[in-house]
């Protein structure tokens, strides 16, 4: 889980960086949609995977049991 969010905290520093020392191509990166809606997916993606991990806990604890 900390991968997802040191590879979160990475891609928003890079943008924060992109945005003070290079606003023209961090401009052109926020309106690349492409990557926008790939980030939206990740970030989705693993919202909806860690919603699930405590149901898959409590599936799996009781299948031992």
């Amino acid at each position: 889980m900390a991968a997802f969010y040191e590879f979160d905290l990475f891609i928003l520093d890079y943008l924060l960086h992109m945005k003070n020392k290079y606003p023209s191509d961090y401009a052109s990166l926020k309106s690349n949609t492409p990557f926008v809606e790939d980030y939206s997916t990740v970030s989705s993606s693993y919202s909806e995977l860690t919603g699930m991990y405590p149901d898959s806990i409590v599936s799996e604890m009781k299948r031992i049991n």
